[in-house]
């Protein structure tokens, strides 16, 4: 899915949208600059690439079992850049985390890493202020 919600600022929640959402596995940029979403599910994303960039209102844990390859970014944005995430609990079997992947999360407490990661590129954490707890996971 593409960017068809860039910077749409009356998105709240995803409920709405029911399991038309709940079947798609790939998100580019699809949310980026929502900034009254609050949450979504994601539990069966395979993919993302700057999908949450921007939503400043976006607070939740980040449980996304079925994520694979790299959590992209580029050089000014990445997948949960600027959002109020509290916890990384499950990012699936990625192997990279992308540039600026996490930057400015300034709530994130707690990142669980699988062990399938083998990079984590520039500014993957930058400005966490509040990044407490990092933990290597077993395969999920």
């Amino acid at each position: 899915m593409g960017d068809v919600f860039k910077n749409n600022t009356d998105i709240v929640n995803m409920s709405d949208f029911g399991t038309v959402f709940h079947n798609c596995t790939q998100l580019n940029q699809t949310f980026y600059g929502c900034s009254n979403l609050k949450t979504i599910d994601i539990s069966n994303v395979v993919t993302l690439d700057r999908a949450f960039c921007n939503c400043t209102s976006l607070e939740m844990e980040i449980n996304a079992p079925n994520l694979t390859g790299e959590l992209l970014g580029n050089n000014l944005t990445g997948c949960f850049t600027n959002t109020k995430i509290t916890n990384i609990i499950n990012i699936g079997n990625i192997s990279t985390i992308g540039v600026f992947c996490f930057a400015n999360c300034s709530l994130l407490t707690e990142v669980n890493i699988p062990q399938t990661v083998t990079e984590i590129k520039n500014s993957g954490f930058e400005n966490c202020s509040s990044l407490s707890s990092i933990s290597t996971l077993e395969n999920v």
